[in-house]
């Protein structure tokens, strides 16, 4: 499924007219909130761990609980040296980007 989702918003800013109306963080980070949207996915809605006080919902206070949880995620691995997409933008640029990913 990721890989799917990685592959149309590949297309989308890069192939469509889509690629003439965003800055380069700005597709980058489309691409990787694309790639991590639903990393670490525990299977189950946000109203069923909510409903059975999982552990995520309870770290998350009830709120966005997979949204949250996929964000934290990957960001987690983003910050390794060998998985940090971001590395090659100005400190600025990675705030933005970041940013980005999150909303």
């Amino acid at each position: 499924h990721a890989v799917d989702v990685l592959r149309a918003m590949h297309i989308f800013v890069t192939q469509s007219e889509a690629k003439t109306w965003f800055t380069p963080v700005e597709k980058i980070a489309m691409v990787i909130a694309a790639f991590v949207h639903d990393v670490d996915h525990p299977g189950f809605t946000n109203s069923f761990l909510v409903a059975t006080g999982h552990y995520l919902a309870l770290r998350y206070n009830d709120e966005s609980v997979l949204e949250h949880h996929h964000a934290a995620t990957a960001f987690s691995v983003l910050q390794s040296a060998e998985c940090n997409l971001l590395a090659g933008l100005e400190k600025e640029e990675q705030r933005r980007g970041r940013t980005l990913i999150v909303s």
